[in-house]
C-alpha cells in the first residue's frame, strides 16, 4: 500500500496540495497550538480522536490508500467503517500520527515500525 502524508486544515486554517499531499498552515512552521504529537496503533484511540473532530474512515478509490475524512470526501476516496479501515491498517502494519490539541486535525498515516522496537 502507498503511504501519503494528509493533514486537514484545523477549523478556520488555510492549506494547499503539493505533490498529492495536503499541507497546512501548521506545517508551515506556524504556531502549533501547544499540542503534543504522538504515534498510536491503538484502534480505540484512533477512532475517538477522529470521530471527536468529525473524522471518518475511508480510502482512495483503486489505489487502497487509508485516509481519515473530514467534511464531505473527494470524488476519488470512497468511506469505509471502522472494522474494514482497521482490518486493512493492521495487515498493512501502519500507526497512526496525531496531534493531540483541542480541534487539531493534524494525522496521517505511517508506517508502522516507527513503533517497533
Amino acid at each position: 500500500m502507498s503511504l501519503r502524508v494528509y493533514a486537514a486544515p484545523s477549523p478556520g486554517r488555510r492549506g494547499v496540495w503539493r505533490k498529492g499531499a495536503y499541507f497546512c498552515a501548521e506545517h508551515r512552521g506556524e504556531r502549533l497550538g501547544g499540542g503534543v504529537r504522538t504515534y498510536t496503533r491503538d484502534h480505540d484511540t484512533i477512532r475517538a480522536w477522529a470521530e471527536g473532530r468529525g473524522g471518518s474512515p475511508a480510502r482512495v478509490r483503486g489505489a487502497g490508500v487509508l485516509r481519515i475524512a473530514f467534511e464531505s470526501l473527494p470524488p476519488t476516496w470512497e468511506p469505509l467503517d471502522w472494522p474494514t479501515f482497521f482490518a486493512a491498517f493492521d495487515e498493512s502494519r501502519l500507526a497512526f500520527f496525531h496531534e493531540d490539541a483541542p480541534g487539531s486535525r493534524i494525522c496521517k498515516l505511517v508506517k508502522g515500525h516507527l513503533l517497533d522496537d
